[in-house]
């Protein structure tokens, strides 16, 4: 049975200033949790059911004021 990580394996913290659009904030997520992916243990890549795969949330315009808010989380689905 394929089971999600009990969390994100990563948390990216986004610049302020205005909101840049929902098309580029995906982007910016993206390309960070490109990178978080490259940087975690291989262990945990090797659990992944779809090795290479992530999933990605991002920050919606509401939230983009509240810096604590302002992050893009990365997920792997683990087996």
């Amino acid at each position: 049975m394929n089971r999600p990580a009990p969390g994100p394996f990563a948390r990216e913290a986004l610049p302020g200033g205005d909101y840049p659009g929902s098309g580029r904030v995906k982007e910016m997520v993206r390309e960070a949790c490109r990178s978080a992916y490259q940087e975690i243990p291989r262990a945990w890549r090797s659990e992944s059911t779809e090795p290479g795969v992530m999933w990605y949330q991002s920050p919606s315009q509401g939230d983009w004021g509240f810096a604590a808010k302002r992050a893009g989380m990365c997920y792997l689905l683990s087996r």
